[in-house]
């Protein structure tokens, strides 16, 4: 007896679901690398309050607080865009629920990664994308 076939899965969404695939390692190297190399790479957000501070336009410490906000919900909403069209299936609450557990799952570990500082404002905001 044949073994019944498998539906061809459309371009775009094999496309998304290696796009998908390549952005989760991206997140996942950026999120969980120690502090000393991470801040090679997220670094940018210090620097901007930086630019900030020294024009002028807000203190150095609440302009870093409100970007590094910016840059979670930044990073969080390609995921969300990317399961969008990479599972098709899957309804808005089970995507909002998957980046509430992935938000979870990195603060969890990047709690317990003595080189990392946790910011608990960084959890709600990655949540809501």
């Amino acid at each position: 007896m044949p073994s019944p076939r498998l539906a061809p899965v459309p371009g775009g969404v094999l496309i998304a679901r290696v796009a998908l695939v390549g952005y989760l390692l991206f997140v996942g190297f950026t999120v969980w690398l120690p502090a000393t190399v991470s801040e090679k790479v997220t670094g940018l957000v210090g620097i901007m309050a930086r630019w900030v501070a020294d024009a002028g336009i807000a203190p150095y410490r609440p302009s870093a607080v409100v970007l590094e906000v910016l840059a979670n919900v930044s990073l969080f909403v390609p995921v969300g865009l990317l399961l969008a069209f990479a599972l098709p299936r899957l309804r808005l609450w089970q995507i909002v629920v998957i980046g509430a557990l992935m938000s979870a799952v990195i603060e969890s570990v990047q709690g317990f990664m003595p080189s990392r500082a946790r910011w608990s404002g960084s959890l709600p905001c990655r949540s809501r994308c």
